[in-house]
């Protein structure tokens, strides 16, 4: 039997100094339906894009690290060219190479079917569009991708290829010895065309497993495909247990030391839109589902997103959404023994922080949301990390605080179009906003 604890842990990352081009530690907003991989070559988890649903909607094209030793996230800053924004792309991790493959995803009205590959290279991460041979699946979202170390390719499974709910059973593969796509057409049963589906890579059976995700009904079933090359397989899959309450949009990762599937919260629907707050965990060994129960609540969400950390044994879980976007970081314990409750402590979301327009034409309008209320500082900061302004530094309450800056520096005079950043400090602890200035 397994023990999995389920802690919040509170991220507030502090920094003294920008500088542009590097990382910079600082606040992390909320957002949803973003996606997450364990970079194990340099023992930290990389989280790529998802959406503000609770302010603008509007998708990202971010990179944030989270450091599991001393748990703080880290926006990653690339120059160009890096993909365009989106949500729910797929991402899957090469170890031998330390780089990141992200395909597909969307954004409000636009879906994705092209790939890039991160280097992961620390000081010298870059992105790099590829163009493989061969026709390429069409634009989807709401999938995944897996690496195959055996046979070097990725494999990408389902998905969601419009707006109106167009799913597909399909699975593909991108062979990155000869960087051609191809369409694989695995023999026995086929499981029913889905999205928004929980899915690891199990090396010790070297398969890719799935569980549940959005179909018409949301469905329960595990499958997996056996990844031999030239006789992929796949397989229904019928564990024993209680069976999880189906679902799509949950969290998952793959549990290395108990060889495990984590997955949960995300949402069902029987009519409605019921949100979900459950962790399951599948013994891929013994093909046994085990519900993992903290003590108190974690408030039901979807679109969280998770990856396991082998320096701790930690599954981390980012994000989500119930209506409005979420920021709050959690950690899952696990622990050989077996299951046991540990309190959940009510822990404030980090801060909000917004400038719009953004590019900017001066006068540009400064939103905050404060949590608690405390001293409040906010400075403006060249691309150098020049303080340019301090517009503001009083004791404030907490709630929302909105003000304006005219485009001038400390001695009243106008600064130059560029970059700038925003940078609020509550109490010491700063939060930060970059803007792009224009004429």
């Amino acid at each position: 039997m397994s023990r999995y604890l389920c802690t919040i842990l509170l991220v507030i990352a502090v920094s003294n100094v920008l500088y542009a081009g590097s990382l910079r530690v600082i606040g992390i907003g909320q957002r949803s339906m973003a996606s997450m991989i364990t970079d194990t070559a340099n023992q930290r988890i990389i989280m790529y894009g998802g959406q503000d649903y609770g302010f603008s909607g509007d998708c990202y094209d971010e990179i944030w690290v989270f450091d599991p030793e001393i748990e703080e996230w880290q926006l990653l800053t690339i120059s160009p060219p890096t993909p365009p924004s989106r949500r729910n792309p797929a991402l899957a991790y090469n170890p031998n190479t330390a780089q990141m493959y992200m395909f597909g995803g969307r954004t409000a009205y636009t879906f994705f079917n092209d790939i890039w590959v991160l280097d992961l290279t620390p000081g010298s991460e870059h992105w790099t569009q590829l163009t493989p041979s061969g026709t390429p699946p069409s634009t989807r979202t709401e999938i995944t991708g897996i690496y195959d170390p055996i046979s070097n390719r990725l494999v990408f499974l389902g998905g969601d290829q419009s707006p109106g709910g167009n799913r597909t059973n399909e699975t593909w593969q991108l062979d990155l010895n000869t960087s051609a796509w191809s369409i694989l057409n695995p023999s026995g049963a086929v499981p029913l065309a889905r999205s928004a589906y929980a899915a690891v890579y199990d090396p010790n059976g070297h398969r890719i497993v799935i569980f549940s995700g959005c179909s018409s009904p949301i469905l329960t079933d595990v499958w997996s495909l056996d990844l031999t090359y030239g006789t992929e397989n796949w397989q229904q899959l019928y564990p024993t247990g209680p069976t999880p309450q189906g679902r799509g949009q949950s969290f998952y990762a793959f549990d290395e030391t108990q060889n495990a599937m984590i997955a949960g919260f995300g949402y069902d629907y029987t009519g409605y839109i019921e949100l979900l707050s459950d962790v399951w965990a599948l013994n891929l060994t013994t093909l046994t589902w085990q519900q993992v129960v903290p003590t108190g609540t974690v408030s039901p969400r979807r679109g969280s997103c998770g990856s396991y950390s082998p320096q701790n044994g930690l599954v981390y879980i980012f994000g989500g959404d119930a209506g409005f976007a979420l920021s709050t970081t959690y950690a899952l314990y696990t622990d050989p023994v077996g299951i046991e409750e540990l309190p959940i402590k009510p822990v404030a979301e980090c801060q909000r922080l917004e400038v719009s327009p953004n590019p900017v034409q001066l006068p540009c309008q400064i939103e905050a949301f404060l949590q608690n209320p405390g001293e409040i500082c906010i400075n403006i900061i060249d691309n150098s990390g020049r303080l340019v302004r301090s517009i503001i530094d009083y004791k404030a309450t907490a709630g929302n605080c909105i003000l304006k800056w005219d485009g001038l520096d400390q001695n009243k005079r106008h600064v130059p179009a560029g970059t700038y950043f925003i940078q609020l400090n509550l109490d010491g602890k700063p939060l930060t906003e970059k803007v792009v200035l224009i004429e």
